[in-house]
């Protein structure tokens, strides 16, 4: 009986979109846009959060609600958790729930559905990564929950809203959820397609308001160009990414709109192997020998925050700008270069394709003062495998995401870092600080600690900012309440969206 009524929906649906994306108005005669189609930036192939909670986020998002969630500028807010308090020694959060909540499926809500949804997310391995940014939790009352930081530096808030998917412990089935959700979220699954694009349809008994949309489509990603045409024939609504160089085709189109963001992370050169990690002058050459404006103008058209910070502003809150950084100077970077043990042996510089662009720009900046660098491309299973075996000299990623603090990515550079941080050069006195990052409960000592860490760091050119990653997002500007933060979080709440007056 199931399965033929998911038939009947989804003939239903199919006849609706024939005719039309939309439904007349009785009073005025105009069409309403009751449709939403959104192009994501990967395939919403598992539904199931319990299997893996790092999926395609907005059909997630959708389908699930989490405790808490962002709002449009990526601050926390309630979701189903509708108020929170922080214990005194700061370690520990107690919800309170929302009560006369409801699962698509009719069953109420309650503490025992968090309780059980984070004791069964954490069974995968896929979701191991979980225990480190949430800790522990257990079950006051029955609209009571209290969990515990794993860390008191640990971005429990953000990570909640991030991965805290919650399921119906009565109903929960391993087996059909993974093309069969049950959520209390904004939208209720209708059906998944061979193409891995999701129908869903409204949740009209939504406890934060009725989605505009009677009807939202999530679709896979197209490529850069196709992505954009889709846009401009109005196939899709919303692209989760488009590529900076279509941008000009969105902005020549009055009808489409774009938003671009810095996210949570930094684009970083890393300098590893014995000839950088031993000499610290040669690092310091690389360091003031890199003009990240141009990293910004060759590998994004100029779009990007050129680095003031070691980390992303985003990360660092209230501690961007406490270490003075010189950036970019030919002149002192030649400097360096004179005192340094460089022998003019080109050095490898080992890279996956997607930064080709910014790798050029960087090789052309240091030969201009005397470094040979000769670029070695790598698919990522190669360039994995060269990273943990200790063999890349230098390379790029972006470091830093929404659930972690600045502690977090002080890690990857610390000597507890076998990948990153064990390879890399590092003045002593970051050792010593960075152990007492590790040690400290008190917030305000732990921050100075961190900007000694991040002074260290700059001292010892151990890695070189670049500029802060971005996000770009387009849309049909029929939609509304679009939000920038959505970019930098991947996290795109359909249920938000409305139709622009």
């Amino acid at each position: 009986m199931k399965k033929k009524l998911a038939v009947i929906l989804a003939v239903v649906f199919a006849f609706s979109m024939l005719t039309g994306c939309g439904n007349a108005n009785n009073e005025t005669g105009t069409e309403v846009k009751d449709t939403i189609t959104f192009a994501s930036y990967q395939a919403p192939d598992n539904l199931d959060p319990m299997y893996s909670v790092w999926g395609e986020k907005t059909t997630l998002h959708a389908i699930y609600d989490c405790l808490v969630k962002f709002d449009a500028d990526g601050k926390i807010a309630p979701a189903l958790a509708e108020s929170w308090t922080l214990s005194d020694d700061q370690m520990s959060y107690t919800f309170k729930l929302r009560e006369g909540v409801t699962f698509h499926d009719g069953s109420p809500f309650s503490a025992d559905d968090v309780i059980f949804s984070l004791d069964k997310a954490v069974e995968s391995a896929m979701n191991g990564t979980m225990l480190r940014f949430i800790g522990t939790w257990e079950k006051i009352d029955d609209y009571t929950v209290k969990i515990n930081k794993p860390a008191s530096h640990s971005q429990l808030l953000e990570t909640l809203a991030e991965i805290s998917f919650i399921v119906p412990q009565e109903t929960y089935n391993a087996e059909t959820f993974p093309t069969n959700p049950i959520g209390t979220g904004a939208y209720k699954f209708v059906s998944k397609a061979e193409d891995d694009s999701v129908t869903l349809v409204a949740n009209e008994n939504y406890f934060l308001g009725e989605p505009a949309f009677k009807n939202a489509i999530v679709k896979a990603p197209l490529e850069a160009s196709a992505a954009v045409i889709a846009l401009e024939t109005k196939e899709v609504d919303m692209l989760a990414y488009v590529s900076i160089d279509q941008l000009p085709i969105v902005e020549a189109n009055e009808e489409l709109a774009y938003t671009t963001t810095d996210t949570w992370g930094m684009n970083i050169l890393m300098m590893m192997g014995d000839t950088l990690k031993n000499d610290l002058n040669l690092r310091k050459a690389i360091f003031h020998g890199i003009s990240t404006q141009n990293a910004i103008d060759v590998a994004n058209n100029g779009v990007g925050t050129p680095a003031e910070n070691l980390f992303s502003t985003r990360i660092l809150g209230d501690l961007a700008g406490k270490v003075e950084m010189e950036t970019y100077n030919e002149a002192l970077a030649k400097d360096y270069l004179a005192k340094s043990s460089y022998n003019g042996e080109p050095i490898t510089f080992s890279i996956t394709p997607d930064v080709v662009a910014m790798a050029q720009s960087i090789q052309a900046d240091l030969h201009k003062i005397g470094i040979e660098i000769e670029i070695e491309q790598l698919d990522g299973n190669d360039w994995t495998t060269k990273l943990l075996n200790s063999e890349i000299e230098m390379t790029i990623g972006a470091f830093g995401a929404d659930i972690q603090a600045a502690e977090d990515v002080l890690d990857s550079f610390s000597q507890y870092s076998p990948a990153y941080g064990s390879n890399m050069g590092r003045t002593a006195e970051f050792d010593v600080a960075y152990d007492k990052v590790k040690a400290e409960a008190d917030e305000a000592t732990r921050d100075g600690y961190v900007v000694e860490c991040l002074t260290e760091l700059y001292n010892g050119a151990t890695l070189v900012p670049l500029y802060e990653a971005t996000a770009t997002f387009a849309y049909n500007t029929s939609i509304g309440n679009t939000a920038a933060a959505s970019g930098a979080t991947n996290i795109f709440y359909i249920g938000d969206y409305t139709v622009a007056q």
